[in-house]
């Protein structure tokens, strides 16, 4: 295949993942060739008037006409051919609608990334001229302004730019106003780059996700808007083809029976602007991969019912999550990226695992791969999730939403975007208790203030009845580890919960967490970068750097000698209560991402022990004893 048309097979691949969006794709391409080549298609020239017979008038669909003529839909009360009127009606509503969507989005866009870059008084100026031509009806504003201009093909396209332009500008602004101080825009103000470079190649491909939606949307919508008119007469003249035109043709003989001459050409405009709709809509998913279904484990990767049946150990209900070589793949133009590289570890009831690492090393995508929340271009390509034995990487979608929340539970990281700004406390909660429980309203708010009280909160009552932003930080966090807490999950996620509290919250937090797991008995994996943390919370530890587990074992013993080289170096960036005044010793460099699989050891780079060995496969270094396993993954351990 060539380097050209392999964009456009991985496009395809994944655009017909959605049967009802190949569909309408083929009918949009089968209406676009019919009006492209309607001269050629069309058995006749509807508008040449020297070729119509008036006694081939209101001739039914395959009926017998005068002239000894055929016609396949039926003709209108000028004797002309219904099809070949569709297909020039088609062609000329779709020159419209796409004319007057494309410069309205070029005139909208502009203003909207314009205000958005500019803001203050310019801002607020081009804002409120959107306002005031949002406020009043497109209908009605397009009726004015044709009245004013008249009838014509120029007039319509200007008319309909008038009224579209204003939602590709409110669109854009919004879409642009997160983005604008954004640190790549700031280093292209800093490069002092042109303003339309900045707009154009820098802000523009950021926000077009939504603007594509708008503009497949708006492209219908000039195209019922202009057969509006025209059915109203005050569109098209009506020596000019259109779809409208031919509706309004024969609405006055509906009541005779001769329903062909409007059905059809209706069909045409139902057909033309769903298929519209829907293709920007598949559009819009392929151009903002975060929209796209999260692709799971291949098919044949999946293990077989059977084994899955067969892998329930019997330590199942001790160790309720085992996790056996979890591998996530994200597709770059570059190659394949490891992000998460054969983890395996596995969680006793009533245990806290703390998985640490540097920012970049995989903590939060190994919670996120086991939760099933991977989305592409992300894909889980091997391992299994073994939740009391069944393997939920195997799963379907349905299947996991009624486990989580319920079986496994995650608390991320920022309690802020995690609960919805304009939902009280209360519906929040009773909210997950209702997805998972069979339980009327009131018992909902029961548990709900229950668990408030359990993770600290006081006077649960009244917290539930408040909004997220009257609460402070720490209570936001207590409200979110009380919704993953709620149906009682056998293992909880927990995705640095506390990294933005001060310390004192922060210690109230790890204490309520500890002993709610002990009392519970549910086991908990802490995704956390603060060895401290680590230390006082969980009783076992894994420690990643680059997708890949690089020692794990008792917190104490790994703590207190650790076998990797960069397990030292995390505990030698620590300031000791035993060593003042000493320097710390940071790790040179830092964390990377590389495009391919790496056999050797990650840390290589920046390890002051490694030789030309860290460049193959690593061993796994087995320690400890049977009860206490320990295990690095190093050509070089430390002890």
């Amino acid at each position: 295949m060539s380097a050209s048309s392999k964009p456009f097979a991985e496009f395809w691949r994944e655009y017909a993942r959605s049967p009802v969006a190949v569909v309408a794709l083929a009918v949009l391409m089968l209406l676009l060739l019919g009006a492209s080549f309607a001269p050629y298609l069309a058995p006749q020239n509807p508008y040449d008037l020297a070729s119509l017979r008036l006694e081939d008038s209101r001739t039914p669909p395959l009926g017998g006409a005068a002239s000894g003529a055929t016609y396949l839909l039926g003709s209108d009360v000028l004797g002309r051919d219904v099809l070949s009127a569709i297909l020039y009606g088609l062609r000329m509503s779709l020159m419209v609608g796409l004319t007057a969507g494309i410069v309205a989005f070029a005139v909208g866009v502009s203003v909207g990334l314009f205000s958005a870059y500019r803001g203050g008084r310019v801002d607020a100026l081009l804002m409120r001229l959107v306002d005031l031509q949002l406020s009043f009806p497109t209908l009605l504003v397009a009726l004015i302004l044709l009245a004013v201009l008249g009838k014509g093909l120029d007039k319509i396209v200007l008319a309909l730019i008038i009224v579209q332009w204003a939602p590709f500008a409110r669109t854009a602004r919004a879409a642009a106003l997160p983005q604008v101080h954004q640190e790549y825009m700031d280093a292209a103000r800093v490069l002092r780059l042109p303003l339309w470079r900045q707009l154009l190649k820098h802000l523009l491909p950021n926000c077009l996700p939504p603007l594509l939606v708008v503009l497949t949307i708006q492209v219908a919508s000039a195209i019922l808007l202009e057969s509006t008119l025209s059915y109203l007469g005050i569109g098209l003249p009506i020596s000019e083809p259109s779809l409208g035109l031919l509706i309004a043709n024969g609405s006055q003989f509906l009541l005779n029976g001769d329903y062909w001459i409007s059905l059809y050409p209706g069909l045409a405009l139902l057909l033309l602007v769903g298929s519209l709709n829907l293709v920007g809509d598949r559009l819009r998913e392929y151009f903002n991969p975060r929209l796209r279904k999260g692709v799971m484990l291949p098919l044949d990767l999946a293990p077989a019912p059977r084994e899955r049946q067969a892998s329930r150990g019997s330590d199942a209900d001790d160790r309720p999550l085992r996790v056996e070589g979890l591998s996530v793949v994200f597709d770059t133009p570059a190659g394949p990226l490891h992000a998460v590289d054969d983890v395996s570890l596995s969680v006793r009831r009533g245990e806290v695992l703390g998985l640490v690492g540097e920012s970049g090393s995989g903590k939060s995508m190994t919670a996120r791969a086991i939760m099933g929340m991977i989305n592409a271009p992300g894909r889980v390509t091997a391992g299994q999730v073994l939740l009391q034995g069944v393997d939920l990487v195997a799963m379907g979608e349905t299947e996991l939403q009624a486990r989580r929340g319920k079986d496994i539970s995650l608390i991320f990281q920022d309690p802020t975007t995690a609960l919805n700004p304009v939902l009280r406390i209360g519906s929040q909660m009773t909210e997950a208790v209702h997805a998972h429980r069979r339980v009327s309203d009131a018992q909902a708010q029961e548990l709900a203030a229950r668990m408030l009280a359990r993770v600290g909160i006081p006077s649960p009552q009244e917290r539930l009845a408040q909004y997220p932003h009257q609460l402070s930080g720490g209570m936001r966090q207590r409200v979110a580890i009380a919704i993953a807490l709620l149906n009682r999950p056998g293992v909880v996620l927990a995705d640095e919960p506390t990294t933005a509290l001060d310390v004192t919250i922060q210690s109230q937090i790890l204490a309520e967490f500890q002993g709610l797991a002990r009392e519970e008995g549910m086991a908990a994996i802490w995704v956390t970068h603060d060895l401290g943390v680590v230390e006082g919370l969980t009783q076992s530890v894994a420690v990643m750097y680059r997708g890949r587990i690089v020692e794990q074992g008792p917190t104490h013993e790994v703590l207190a000698a650790p076998a990797h080289p960069y397990t030292r170096g995390l505990l030698d960036s620590l300031p000791a209560a035993n060593t003042p005044g000493q320097r710390l010793r940071q790790i040179p460099g830092m964390v990377t991402s590389k495009v391919g699989k790496d056999p050797g050891c990650g840390f290589r780079d920046r390890c002051s022990r490694a030789d030309e060995r860290c460049a193959t496969p690593v061993p796994v270094v087995r320690l400890g004893t049977a009860d206490a396993p320990r295990s690095a993954l190093c050509h070089h351990p430390l002890v």
